[in-house]
């Protein structure tokens, strides 16, 4: 019983000392906010701006906590001027500054310091934000869309001219079947409906997605783009360059590489196009992100890969002395267990979140040092909480904790052959060999493993599962 204690403690302490706990992370201008799966909010940086939220603009080298609040979701948006985040009680707060532009949506034009998370209206219901270039976007649960700040370009979507403003959020027509928002800072925006269409309106001088649209026109309501469905959108700083994810998994780009080499993605210098074109053969794409002049993209199998400027700033993080630029979507290192990523749309830098949710960072930081390729980015630890192994692929493994064998099952009834490995957090690989699975479940033994946290990753025909297990002596915990 003794040697039994001992041992879950030691293991709690191992647990404690190795995890960190990250969901998520966005940045500008090497100012970084951070969400803990826990729910509290971080943020570290430059200061400049106001960005981090403790309503000043001193530099803070380590992730600090935002209040004491922990109910945070992962619904997070910066720009130049304000961060977004809504809370998991649906209400919306905004930090940084206030300009007489409306855009931080607290109702006033008035000029304002710099603050920390105040609430936007009273409303909780909101479900997206997107920040960008002078307005904002939402979308609320129940499918409406709004937005606040400056129209110039017919940004908003209202219809109005560019004279309009408002610093409170006003309804985008009557429809309630809007999905999501994405902005960059231009003047434009794109959403997407629940049916998965693809909308866009704005400036079209950075190319709207729109066939045979007017060069410098403004779309002051939303328009669809094709008649495809999608998953995703990243919209560059300034323009040129917009890129997107269709719901079966292709990439496609538009917009111009005119100006910012290798920024398209299909090898070719400088090149344009209204329209999306699609980008490689590959139909596993999941994420992606767009700089200034480079993208990161994330696939189904938790590869990470990038294209467009690198250079001595390592903006891809592709290793130590690989500074050359990439003309086409290229693995930028040979680990599968990238869970998301994140660029500084500003500063071209990235950040990246594991399947065991540890940070990482490449490119130039906060503090100007330079890291070639993904490294650690925080000291903060955190344990494990029961929420880590909730699988949301149809996937479930119990018991977890183990200690001889555990079960897997899927959601779905599967009678095949699968890929199972299992490794450390450190991409150690422990076991790597086909299955049998008969009903949708099969066994696993770990009858041979020391104690500690594993991640099992599963691959079959149109499907990548992966999770964690904690392996442990004697009698489950």
């Amino acid at each position: 019983m003794k040697t039994l204690k001992f041992l879950v403690l030691f293991f709690a302490v191992t647990i404690n000392a190795a995890a960190q706990c990250y969901t998520k992370i966005v940045s500008y201008s090497r100012n970084y906010i951070a969400l803990q799966t826990d729910g509290t909010l971080w943020a570290k940086g430059t200061g400049i701006g106001g960005f981090l939220g403790f309503g000043n603009t001193n530099a803070v080298a380590e992730f600090t906590q935002i209040g004491t609040d922990n109910n945070w979701s992962e619904n997070i948006s910066l720009n130049g001027v304000n961060v977004f985040a809504i809370k998991t009680d649906g209400t919306l707060w905004v930090w940084g500054s206030n300009f007489p532009n409306g855009s931080a949506g607290i109702g006033s034009f008035e000029e304002m310091g710099y603050f920390g998370p105040i609430q936007v209206g009273t409303d909780n219901h909101w479900a997206k934000v997107s920040g960008a270039n002078a307005f904002t976007l939402g979308v609320k649960t129940d499918g409406t869309l709004w937005a606040w700040g400056e129209n110039i370009g017919g940004k908003l979507g209202l219809g109005l001219d560019d004279s309009y403003k408002t610093n409170i959020p006003v309804q985008v027509g009557v429809e309630t079947n809007w999905s999501n928002v994405f902005t960059g800072r231009a003047n434009l925006a794109y959403a997407i409906k629940t049916d998965g269409t693809l909308w866009a309106w704005g400036n079209n001088g950075i190319f709207i997605g729109y066939a045979n649209a007017t060069f410098n026109d403004s779309y002051r309501t939303p328009h669809q783009v094709g008649t495809d469905t999608w998953k995703n959108i990243a919209v560059n700083l300034g323009g040129p360059m917009t890129d997107g994810i269709k719901t079966d998994g292709s990439l496609w780009g538009w917009g111009a590489s005119s100006g910012i080499k290798y920024l398209f993605g299909n090898g070719i210098d400088v090149y344009s196009s209204q329209v999306p074109v699609r980008i490689g053969n590959a139909n596993n794409w999941t994420e992606v992100c767009i700089g200034q002049a480079a993208t990161i993209a994330l696939k189904t199998d938790g590869t990470r890969w990038g294209w467009g400027r690198n250079g001595t700033a390592y903006n891809l993080g592709m290793g130590s002395g690989l500074t050359s630029n990439v003309t086409l979507p290229t693995q930028l290192d040979a680990d599968t267990d990238w869970k998301s990523i994140s660029f500084d749309i500003y500063s071209d830098y990235g950040d990246g979140i594991k399947q065991s949710n540890t940070l990482y960072h490449w490119g130039n930081t906060h503090t100007n040092l330079i890291y070639p390729s993904p490294t650690l980015f925080s000291t903060t630890v955190c344990i494990l909480a029961s929420e880590d192994f909730k699988d949301l692929h149809g996937i479930s493994i119990s018991p977890n904790p183990v200690t001889v064998s555990t079960v897997v099952k899927f959601d779905a009834v599967r009678n095949e052959q699968g890929n199972l490995i299992i490794s450390n957090g450190v991409g150690q690989i422990f076991l790597s060999d086909y299955v049998n699975i008969v009903n949708g479940e099969f066994t696993i033994n770990l009858s041979g493993f020391a104690s500690g946290v594993y991640f099992v990753t599963l691959s079959g025909p149109g499907y990548y599962y992966k999770t964690k297990i904690i392996k442990t002596y004697g009698k489950a915990f």
